[in-house]
């Protein structure tokens, strides 16, 4: 079998920052994708983040033992369409059977068709703080994030005296949130240079909706 696609984009950004404490970038992308129908192909998908320097400030000038302090805050949408190629269009296959002591080719339908499906998308929200004390020695981030997906293409359960699978529709929700942190420390004695880092991350993912429960 030979199978053709394609995925057209266009991107635009813009960047601002303001005596290195304040910072901001914008961006923008449009896709178009054949394997979507002509209704649903084009998807707009925005992302803004921010950045304040705060241990730039004159307020933070007493504090000399805080090197770095940076508060960060980001949102942004992209889109999938990994979903095959072309579910949306009727296809049929053959299949060989007997008639009459004669093998004969048939045509089926194997799928039942959606044409209204869209773009999948997932949506990130994240607030993260960074920061470094004593000439960085001891260093790290604390982040939060959120990310939900909705409209996930997926096939849509069906019974099975229907006799051909379901069609790919824009079905469930779900979303993933949790905390990282990180807390590090570097250090140098004499000659003697050592590192220690320490990670901790927790997550939570939850399927907020899917449809119908499904049961063979």
């Amino acid at each position: 079998d030979v199978y053709e696609w394609a995925l057209m984009s266009f991107f635009g950004r813009v960047n601002y920052d303001y005596k290195g404490k304040y910072l901001f970038e914008a961006n923008v992308r449009r896709d178009g994708t054949s394997r979507l129908p002509k209704d649903g192909r084009w998807g707009t998908f925005p992302s803004v983040s921010a950045g304040w320097r705060i241990s730039e400030e004159a307020f933070m000038e007493p504090l000399t033992y805080v090197e770095s302090l940076k508060l960060r805050a980001s949102w942004g949408q992209l889109g999938n369409q990994n979903i095959g190629n072309y579910p949306y269009q009727d296809l049929l296959e053959t299949e060989g059977y007997n008639y009459g002591g004669t093998m004969s080719t048939g045509y089926f339908s194997k799928k039942m068709v959606n044409q209204n499906i869209k773009w999948e998308t997932t949506t990130s929200t994240n607030i993260g703080l960074d920061f470094g004390f004593l000439n960085n020695k001891i260093y790290g981030s604390v982040d939060w994030y959120r990310k939900d997906t909705k409209d996930i293409l997926r096939d849509l359960q069906v019974p099975n005296f229907i006799g051909i699978t379901g069609p790919t529709v824009n079905q469930g929700e779900m979303r993933n949130e949790g905390w990282d942190f990180m807390l590090g420390h570097d250090n140098k004695i004499g000659d003697w240079s050592y590192s220690i880092k320490a990670n901790l991350d927790t997550y939570k993912n939850k399927l907020m909706k899917y449809g119908a429960d499904e049961i063979n």
